[in-house]
């Protein structure tokens, strides 16, 4: 285990019987060694598909834990289950392509692992941030709370609290020390991400045909409606609930004015993005 200093060692060595599988302290320590690798993967796809291949401005890699938080399961030897997932907007005829990118970065990860520049530009901006978010109620709020429900909570909350900042720190720290850090975080990845991991692709493509034509006839439909009532009960001289329904009509063309107005915002806008490849597409790759 990485924890405790001085002589930190890998937590997932070749000998662990089960690289999953982990005590709750060992699997929450697995789970920083993770959010470090996908900050090394997001960096990689950042310079090949912008820089490398000029196909997108901005590309996401997140880890997500949403089936078995490591801070809080509700068993303390839960399985390490979560996703990873690659985000990234670019033109729809490049998908294919940088989706091969994106594979072709995991296998490499997975093959040879981060380089020392990678590891110390990563754990300085986690560092940075950390430095950031510890001075905001909001950070301390979440932390203190999420300790109340971690099964190595015994009734002191600033112990436990304590537990988890002494191993992140210890886990940079290794990082950045350590001459085996880079060949841990790629048995780590490896062992928990492995070549026949499932993928799935999630392509989300733009259309004329949708939302602001569907929004323009939808208010066009009510505002009719409100008219049509309106002058039926002037005829019937049911002069309050004709007022009421005035002022209901009057709300209704106002939503007609403001849906006809942003149309005529977005259509330049979208020509101009649009231009003659078809828009821009987003994909999620998640693991």
């Amino acid at each position: 285990s990485i924890v405790p200093p001085p002589r930190p060692t890998c937590p997932n060595s070749e000998a662990s019987p089960d690289p999953v599988h982990l005590k709750h302290l060992a699997r929450v320590e697995q789970s920083e060694l993770l959010s470090f690798a996908c900050s090394v993967l997001e960096g990689r796809l950042r310079e090949r598909l912008r820089f490398d291949l000029s196909a997108i401005y901005g590309v996401n890699v997140g880890l997500g834990f949403g089936v078995s938080p490591p801070l809080s399961p509700l068993d303390g030897d839960a399985a390490l289950q979560g996703d990873i997932s690659v985000d990234f907007s670019c033109d729809p005829s490049m998908l294919r392509t940088l989706e091969q990118v994106v594979l072709e970065e995991l296998h490499k990860l997975r093959a040879e692992g981060p380089t020392a520049a990678e590891l110390r530009t990563v754990v300085a901006t986690a560092r940075t941030k950390r430095d950031e978010t510890t001075r905001t109620n909001q950070f301390w709020a979440s932390s203190i709370s999420l300790s109340y429900f971690t099964p190595r909570y015994h009734g002191d909350v600033s112990e436990t609290l304590k537990e988890k900042t002494d191993l992140e720190l210890a886990v940079m720290t290794y990082l950045e020390t350590s001459p085996d850090a880079a060949e841990c975080l790629r048995s780590s990845f490896s062992r928990v991400v492995p070549e026949d991991t499932v993928h799935v692709t999630v392509t989300l493509s733009p259309s004329l045909r949708g939302g602001p034509l569907m929004a323009l006839a939808g208010s066009a439909l009510i505002g009719g409606a409100l008219i049509g009532l309106h002058y039926y009960l002037r005829i019937t001289r049911r002069t309050g609930l004709a007022t009421f329904l005035r002022t209901w009509h009057a709300a209704g063309m106002s939503l007609v004015s403001r849906t006809l107005n942003a149309f005529a915002a977005m259509v330049p806008s979208m020509w101009r993005t649009l231009g003659s490849s078809g828009g821009v597409a987003v994909s999620r790759l998640s693991m």
